[in-house]
Order: structure tokens, then sequence, then C-alpha cells
């Protein structure tokens, strides 16, 4: 079975599953992931001009969404399926009592700091 899912005007992506179920979880995880660019930001709340970022620190590969205001949404992968990236909404997923990160995940850097808030 295929399917097709439109994540912007210009990208559209294909996914094939061997029944339902398993097309329904490739179309959920392409939603969760790639759908979060026509989402509010968090810190500005707009829905613009979004951009996807991977890039390679230190032979690390680090994915996220960036929005024009200079928010970033880190993007992770859970050890059981390291081949799909979620939206980080808490700083550890390793511990169940791990807090949710406030304005949805969302960060911006803080120079007074220097950190990501």
């Amino acid at each position: 079975m295929k399917a097709k899912i439109q994540i912007s005007e210009n990208v559209e992506i294909e996914v094939e599953g061997e029944n339902t179920k398993e097309l329904f979880t490739q179309l959920a995880s392409i939603e969760q992931t790639f759908g979060m660019k026509s989402q509010l930001c968090g810190k500005c709340k707009k829905t613009t001009n979004k951009r996807y970022i991977a890039r390679n620190a230190g032979g690390n590969m680090f994915y996220e969404i960036v929005c024009e205001c200079g928010a970033h949404l880190s993007l992770s992968a859970s050890k059981e399926n390291p081949n799909n990236l979620f939206p980080k909404k808490k700083e550890d997923y390793t511990k169940p009592d791990s807090p949710y990160l406030p304005d949805n995940g969302w960060r911006i850097y803080n120079t007074k700091t220097n950190k990501m808030e």
C-alpha cells in the first residue's frame, strides 16, 4: 500500500506499508516531524519562514527546525527506531518524570547566559 502526504507547497512525501497499521505509522511519523514546520513557533507564535537544518558536529548528526525569529526545535531519534525523528519536547526522554520543555520545545540562544532557553 502507498500513500502521499503534502508537507508544503513544494514537497510531497510518499510512504509505503504492508498494511494499514504500517501505513498509518509511516504517515504519523512524517506528520510528527515535518508537520512541525506549519505549526506555530513556541517563541514568536508565527508559522512562517521555518527551515530544516541537518548538521554534523564532532561526528554526531543534529536535526532541527529553525524559525525566522532564531528559535530552534531539536529533533531526536529513539533507540528502538533510530531512523525516525520526532520533536524533542522533554529534556530527558529516558526519565519518565522528566518535565516538558517550555514553549513546546522551541528554544532560542540567549547571548547573556550563553544557553539555549
